[in-house]
């Protein structure tokens, strides 16, 4: 998705629309975005998704732990997970991302790997190290997405990974099936 069609599409959800001008080749642009007033009715009344809230299949006994140093990020996915029915925690580094494994034992660590204690590579093996760790789900959250950097998330032990920006509903299933059973 480009930016410009989400952006277009973030308009049109509130009811906006976009015009862009140009008198010509290198002679510049206006780009003018129309949004209703907050008295107004939007364009689209009926909701755009619905949030599967998969707290009867158990995920309300399912812990999950979310670390990355981008504290909007882990926010956000964290806030996310929430509304699924799962139990949240949140770390920022990776020392308390390994203390809140030892006390919470989640069921699923969604890691970034670029973290400014600890690798999330480092993260993963000493949580794969502990007894506790061995059939927890990691999966890798990060900016990094060559075949070299999945490849060391492979040989770190991770289960999965994913490169950001990620697709909430694709991430929402994958924990899912990785966790049925657990609750």
């Amino acid at each position: 998705m480009t930016w410009s069609s989400f952006g277009g599409d973030l308009v049109a959800l509130h009811g906006g629309r976009i015009e862009a001008r140009s008198a010509g080749r290198g002679l510049g642009s206006e780009f003018v975005v129309r949004l209703p007033l907050s008295g107004e009715r939007p364009a689209i009344t009926e909701a755009v998704a619905k949030p599967e809230r998969v707290t009867a299949l158990g995920a309300g006994a399912v812990r999950v732990l979310v670390v990355d140093d981008n504290v909007d990020a882990a926010s956000s996915l964290s806030q996310v997970l929430a509304t699924a029915g799962y139990q949240t925690s949140v770390a920022h580094e990776g020392s308390r991302a390994l203390e809140l494994a030892r006390q919470l034992l989640p069921a699923v660590v969604l890691l970034d790997i670029g973290l400014p204690d600890l690798s999330g590579h480092d993260i993963a093996r000493r949580l794969r190290a502990e007894p506790w760790g061995e059939d927890m789900q990691l999966i890798a959250i990060t900016g990094w997405g060559q075949e070299s950097d999945r490849q060391q998330s492979i040989d770190a032990s991770f289960d999965e990974h994913f490169t950001k920006p990620i697709d909430p509903g694709v991430l929402l299933q994958r924990i899912a099936r990785a966790v049925r059973g657990v609750a």
